[in-house]
């Protein structure tokens, strides 16, 4: 039987039937090849649009088709009937199944039936790449990025034009091809084969919901492996429900986040704890000389002093957000430039649902309740963003309760802090 390697383009676009937006095919390429993965034939056509009226700039740019490319072409339901007289009887493969997904919800938009007419046995290579190179499937791995992983010369082709990205595709295949390890990859597209591949995976987000088990809520110490009491209420953050726990055998207090699933296969549940953060009562500065303490460092390119971790975008540079400790945080951004400091940005941002991943090498971490930075050559100091004129060598002290302020509650929780005493504003 023969393989055909399909890929497609499409432009996104509102229909107002649809009363919501649509990915409207523009163009089919693919690559048709015997089991012993030659090329035998081509196929290339485009469609003329029938609900956008404009090919969108962002499109055009990455495709190089304009409106005028397409204003012979072909309507999608012609362009199909000659793909499939083309095709014949085969397994079509695509790169995703994002491909195969826009086909049926063309096919739905203007025949009214999703059933894709040459589709009769499928192949998602992705998939398929992806364990034969041993990448797993957490992250899906773009066709451009499997090329070069597998050093492979597509500098001829020109990527994101439906044809060249087939034949790019069929590259990738000689490179990993297996008859006997293939062959489990390649369904049969029945009826269950179209509820599997257009089944929305969603998150539960409502704890009352008759999916929630009761057992899914219990979550045992991870200290001492015994019973847990609830704390305070679930709340969802991050499409997870999230809680304080305390052991009632050791007393050890940790949180718990659930995650649950709902995918075509069923419910997946997923439980993890970590500690909370140990909230210290705010330090008392004390009389008596301070001690110093004299980092030299051999590049950089700035040095941040924060008391408040939670930057813009809500990126998270330090682990815990302490406010009313009495120190700043001390961030040394040491590496060469700042094109090194974007592993250490994405860090930050993977931050944001309490993982606290580990900071990369580019980033030091200290605290200090005085702390005066020199450098060579000197560095300008800016004062939350604003550029003061001001230069290196500069020092920052740290005044224990030298400000108060009035913030919500949730405030409060962002930072893991209790209120102080009730400010009585006729005080």
């Amino acid at each position: 039987m023969d393989i055909v390697i399909l890929d497609l383009e499409w432009n996104g676009t509102y229909s107002r039937r649809l009363k919501g937006y649509i990915n409207e095919i523009i163009e089919f390429g693919a690559v048709k090849c015997g089991p012993d993965l030659s090329e035998k034939a081509t196929f290339s056509c485009f469609v003329k649009p029938q609900v956008a009226k404009h090919i969108s700039s962002t499109i055009s740019t990455l495709t190089s088709i304009t409106d005028e490319t397409l204003t012979g072409g072909a309507t999608f339901m012609q362009a199909v009937s000659r793909f499939k007289r083309w095709a014949g009887d085969c397994v079509v493969m695509t790169w995703g199944t994002s491909d195969i997904l826009t086909l049926i919800e063309n096919c739905r938009y203007f025949s009214g039936d999703e059933h894709v007419p040459f589709l009769s046995r499928y192949c998602d290579l992705q998939v398929f790449a992806q364990d034969r190179m041993g990448l797993g499937r957490r992250e899906q791995v773009g066709l451009s990025k499997a090329a070069e992983l597998l050093g492979l010369d597509v500098s001829g082709m020109e990527h994101h034009r439906a044809l060249d990205d087939s034949r790019m595709t069929l590259e990738i295949l000689r490179k990993i091809y297996d008859p006997g390890a293939i062959a489990p990859y390649i369904d049969l597209c029945d009826r269950e084969f179209y509820r599997r591949i257009t089944f929305k995976t969603t998150y539960i987000c409502d704890i009352h919901s008759p999916l929630v088990e009761k057992s899914h809520l219990r979550f045992p110490c991870p200290r001492c492996g015994r019973e847990s009491r609830r704390l305070t209420r679930w709340n969802v953050k991050n499409k997870s429900f999230r809680a304080d726990f305390r052991c009632t055998c050791c007393g050890h207090l940790f949180a718990g986040r659930l995650t649950i699933k709902q995918k075509y296969e069923g419910l997946t549940v997923n439980t993890k704890t970590f500690p909370l953060p140990d909230i210290q009562a705010p330090r008392q500065a004390a009389p008596g000389p301070l001690g110093n303490m004299e980092l030299t460092l051999p590049q950089g390119v700035g040095v941040l002093l924060i008391n408040f971790s939670k930057l813009q975008f809500d990126i998270s540079l330090v682990h815990e957000n302490r406010p009313r400790d009495g120190l700043f945080d001390v961030v040394v951004m040491n590496s060469h430039d700042a094109f090194g400091l974007i592993p250490a940005l994405i860090s930050c941002m993977l931050d944001r649902g309490g993982e606290f991943p580990a900071r990369p090498d580019v980033i030091d971490l200290y605290r200090g309740s005085h702390v005066t930075v020199v450098a060579d050559p000197p560095l300008a100091v800016q004062y939350d963003g604003e550029v003061t004129g001001a230069f290196t060598p500069f020092t920052a002290r740290m005044m224990p309760e030298g400000a108060r302020f009035i913030v919500s509650e949730d405030c409060l929780k962002l930072y893991d802090e209790e209120p102080a005493e009730p400010l009585h504003l006729d005080d």
